[in-house]
């Protein structure tokens, strides 16, 4: 498909240069079209509709929050587990500081807790964790605005809907240093190797104790969200079309 197709829209510059180091093509006629915000996903004041949720979910008061998958309808179904978003290290990380801190960990996801007691671990890991299997598309900048940090240690992201939907809505990130974060946060996030639980566990650590911190990467977050937005992804995306049809 990439060697017949006249051009390559990416999600990310990231996203591209992988592409060639991989496929070995040199995708001269490219435009990357960065997604944009879904129009819910922003700060939200009205508490009594973020308390409802909270109890909805039977949230707790003060939590980290983890948006992760383990499984994928669509794959062989001979793997049972497809722990790409790397919850394992989202939960050792957690139980590394979480004598230090006063939150909980929430994970949501389908399967999560069935895919840790498939591999090793145990309700003592489970301290003060809540999984939430599920929560629609419509409701999730709910969760985005009651956490106090997302986690994010993914190995390979071109581009990440759960960073953005979560900047958008003020809650500050810790995020992996590999695939394209770098390219869509900048500085708007803390990051860490996500090979190294104990890398993860001092970032979460450093964002939760530094007030003055967690209020940078937050208005930091609400700016770069901006930049984000279907009118401009539309824009390119018809002007590489032109251009195409034009040559």
């Amino acid at each position: 498909y990439m060697k017949k197709a006249s051009h390559f829209f990416a999600m990310a510059k990231w996203v591209v240069n992988e592409n060639r180091k991989y496929i070995k093509l040199p995708f001269d006629n490219t435009t990357v079209t960065y997604p944009g915000v879904c129009e819910n996903h922003k700060p939200i004041t009205n508490q009594s509709a973020l308390n409802e949720f909270r109890k909805k979910y039977h949230l707790p008061e003060k939590f980290i929050l983890s948006m992760t998958r383990v499984d994928n309808p669509g794959m062989d179904k001979s793997n049972k587990w497809n722990p790409s978003q790397n919850p394992d290290t989202i939960l050792k990380s957690f139980i590394l500081c979480r004598d230090k801190v006063p939150h909980h960990l929430v994970m949501a996801g389908r399967k999560v807790k069935d895919y840790f007691l498939d591999n090793g671990y145990d309700e003592k890991c489970f301290n003060r964790v809540h999984f939430v299997n599920f929560i629609p598309f419509d409701e999730i900048q709910f969760i985005y605005n009651l956490s106090d940090l997302i986690v994010l240690p993914v190995y390979y992201e071109s581009f990440s809907f759960t960073l953005l939907g979560a900047m958008a809505c003020g809650c500050p990130a810790v995020v992996s240093t590999t695939g394209a974060f770098k390219e869509i946060v900048g500085d708007g996030a803390l990051y860490a190797n996500p090979y190294s639980p104990e890398d993860f566990a001092n970032k979460i650590l450093t964002a939760l104790t530094d007030h003055n911190l967690r209020t940078k990467l937050r208005n930091k977050g609400l700016e770069l969200a901006k930049r984000y937005t279907w009118e401009n992804a539309a824009k390119l995306t018809l002007d590489g079309i032109y251009k195409t049809v034009r040559c």
